[in-house]
């Protein structure tokens, strides 16, 4: 398949249109944006009478609850209750993604597809002629835009089924990316796409739903240990977490809270980094507020992200856990 870099967005939907069997799919332990950007692309879909599914290849995070539609996605982490078949003639639509491996096991099967197209705002160095993304032929990536919301928003908001529905998804999408319209990606083309989801009549109530994370009992729990485990380097400027993929029992992503973003409340920090144990890897969230660009680091383990936040992973058998803190702070240190 020829491959078509920076495709028109309107080109991209009238193909979507012309077809019948569609499947979006985006990163791995899914976030408001993918999750808000695919089930709006999915509802607007179903309304042209398509045959759509919205799959992620990984488990259903609890902090997911909130997002309107939620349950319209497929958590499919293992592989062995995947039917590939449905794969066969369709088009595969992947959104938010960063790099081909955060999806998950499904990028072994996307030569099954008859087109498989990319949508994204990360910045992707596999995304050129040199070196593409496995079976991948048609590519949308906008670094400018905030959040893939956004982008789907671009691509819809002429179409006249864009209900409430649609728009505040999109919205709550964007929102969750810029921090509330704040963080230093937000741009003026964010505000003006954002004030007509606000013209069709977003739900802003819904959207402060979708994105305020509630605590339960086992939250709070977490959050003291959290908050014990926290260690501040010694230039102040530097924190990070150790964790096991438990906190006080309770897996990571059946908890509410996120362990970076609380590493970045702390007065003084400019970078915070969480080393989160897996079974089999470490993954490794970086954040960054002020002007230096942690997506540098990020890239050198062949992670992704934006220049504030990013991420990455490595194998256990690789690094200790000693090791991995200390080359992780130097990288850091070296930004400096």
């Amino acid at each position: 398949m020829d491959k078509i870099y920076n495709i028109k967005l309107k080109e991209i939907f009238n193909n979507l249109i012309k077809s019948n069997n569609i499947i979006i799919t985006g990163h791995q332990n899914i976030d408001c944006d993918c999750a808000a950007s695919g089930l709006a692309l999915y509802l607007l879909l179903k309304k042209y009478n398509k045959n759509v599914s919205i799959i992620n290849f990984s488990i259903k995070p609890k902090y997911t609850n909130s997002i309107p539609h939620i349950d319209k996605i497929q958590f499919l982490d293992d592989e062995n209750n995947f039917d590939k078949n449905i794969l066969k003639d369709a088009i595969l639509v992947i959104l938010d993604a960063g790099e081909m491996p955060r999806v998950g096991y499904i990028n072994k099967y996307t030569d099954l597809c008859k087109d498989v197209y990319f949508i994204d705002h990360h910045k992707n160095k596999m995304a050129t002629k040199e070196i593409a993304l496995k079976n991948v032929n048609k590519y949308y990536i906008d670094e400018k835009a905030s959040a893939t919301s956004q982008i789907i928003a671009q691509m819809l908001l002429d179409e006249k089924e864009v209900d409430t529905e649609i728009s505040t998804l999109l919205y709550a999408g964007i929102a969750s990316d810029t921090g509330g319209f704040i963080y230093s990606n937000t741009t003026a083309e964010t505000l003006i796409v954002s004030s007509k989801l606000l013209d069709i009549g977003c739900d802003l109530n819904a959207v402060v739903a979708t994105i305020r994370r509630k605590y339960d009992e086992n939250d709070i729990k977490a959050h003291k240990y959290i908050f014990d485990s926290i260690i501040v380097c010694e230039d102040k400027r530097v924190a990070y977490i150790y964790s096991e993929n438990k906190i006080e029992g309770t897996p990571i992503n059946q908890l509410s809270i996120s362990l970076v973003e609380t590493v970045m409340q702390i007065d003084g920090v400019e970078i915070g980094f969480v080393i989160r144990k897996e079974e089999s890897s470490y993954r490794i969230s970086l954040r960054s507020r002020g002007l230096k660009d942690i997506v540098s680091i990020a890239s050198k383990y062949n992670g992704g992200g934006h220049p504030k936040a990013a991420g990455f992973e490595v194998p256990l058998e690789k690094y200790t856990k000693e090791n991995l803190i200390n080359e992780i702070y130097n990288d850091i240190k070296n930004l400096y």
